[in-house]
């Protein structure tokens, strides 16, 4: 998940990097909502765009079918996904890249 407005590195243009590495399922979420600023996000790589505000399950849902589309592996565990070097530990909310942890909540 990307954010548009994110600090630094704007989310549009770590999608574009990104694809040009992988091609791991990317959603991107924004408040700007025209009609320009879709299709640019879509046409970078972005797989699904979604506004501000959103209901969590609107998330979730379109997290899952684009899970279900990329082939993605679930662990023995269930709450283990993992695609390509990237791993998603669902009960311990943690994101593995290659070498270690990218990220946790």
């Amino acid at each position: 998940m990307l954010d548009v407005m994110m600090p630094g590195t704007g989310g549009l243009e770590v999608c574009r990097q990104l694809r040009e590495v992988s091609d791991v399922p990317i959603v991107i979420l924004t408040a700007r909502e025209s009609e320009m600023d879709y299709i640019t996000g879509l046409a970078l790589g972005g797989d699904d765009y979604l506004f501000k505000p959103f209901s969590p399950s609107m998330l979730v849902m379109r997290v899952r079918a684009l899970l279900r589309r990329a082939n993605m592996s679930r662990g023995q565990d269930g709450g283990t996904l993992r695609f390509a070097d990237l791993m998603l530990r669902d009960a311990a909310h943690v994101v593995e890249w290659a070498a270690g942890s990218c990220a946790s909540r």
